[in-house]
């Protein structure tokens, strides 16, 4: 999580107060995250999802996968369907990808997507690449 902004949560109260965010985006916007479960072990391993992100027009894809399922595919197969989802079941025209710079892995999945590099921003003071795609 060394590049997710804001981080892992510091203590319960916070991880409360960011579930209700997150219910509340869904019942402001009708999509959100979505939990990942491994087929096998039916253990949590991540999330991911689609978001209105403070600043930005467009939706921001994203997701966070446990370092142990890292490498395995998770992500990819992950961020496929939510794209799906997107275009598809919420007729989004575009879907954007906000990435610390650093973060190759992350821009190297983001090109597997087909997003490609839009621009570089400051985003919540941070500094970030943006890759997107648009409904074909």
């Amino acid at each position: 999580m060394r590049y997710w902004a804001p981080g892992p949560d510091p203590d319960l109260s916070a991880s409360t107060h960011r579930i209700r965010m997150m219910n509340l985006h869904w019942r402001e916007h009708g999509f959100g995250d979505w939990g990942l479960f491994e087929r096998a072990t039916n253990e949590l391993i991540g999330f991911a999802g689609l978001h209105h992100i403070a600043d930005m027009e467009e939706v921001n894809i994203g997701y966070a996968i446990a370092r142990s399922r890292w490498r395995r595919g998770y992500a990819l197969e992950a961020c496929r369907s939510v794209l799906e989802v997107g275009f598809r079941d919420l007729g989004l025209a575009t879907i954007v990808a906000v990435i610390a710079p650093a973060n190759a892995a992350s821009r190297r999945l983001a090109r597997r997507l087909d997003l490609r590099y839009w621009k570089r921003l400051l985003w919540a003071g941070r500094d970030r690449v943006v890759y997107r795609i648009r409904a074909s």
